[in-house]
């Protein structure tokens, strides 16, 4: 089993909060094998997406909030897994992480361009 760690905002869901029905699919099938997990920042904006997509983001093992992103948050949430994918867009921030960590990572700029590799290379992860 995998440990895939999703970044939100402009990953996820575009800068309108809108999340694709083709990542949604995706998600629902990693996670009927796989543990997902949500890593993104505290904002008002982050609330109102998971709220707004409470059934979507009710398969998710984990949702964790930060005001900043940490190399050290990311260590300990994931301490005692072995497999582990880290999906976003922060090349500061969880990608830079996950590739310190000796973690596989996907760089994704926006939703569209998750969704275009998606189809383009069938499975990322």
């Amino acid at each position: 089993m995998k440990t895939i760690i999703f970044d939100l905002k402009n990953t996820l869901a575009d800068n309108d909060g809108v999340i694709e029905s083709t990542i949604r699919q995706v998600v629902l099938r990693l996670a009927s094998v796989d543990e997902i997990n949500l890593y993104t920042m505290c904002e008002p904006w982050s609330f109102g997406v998971i709220n707004d997509n409470a059934d979507f983001f009710a398969v998710f093992t984990k949702i964790i909030l930060v005001k900043k992103k940490k190399l050290t948050d990311l260590a300990e949430f994931v301490a005692k897994c072995d497999d582990i994918v880290v999906i976003g867009d922060g090349v500061g921030e969880e990608i830079t992480f996950a590739r310190q960590l000796k973690y596989r990572s996907v760089l994704v700029t926006s939703p569209a361009v998750l969704v275009a590799r998606l189809k383009a290379e069938g499975d990322l992860i």
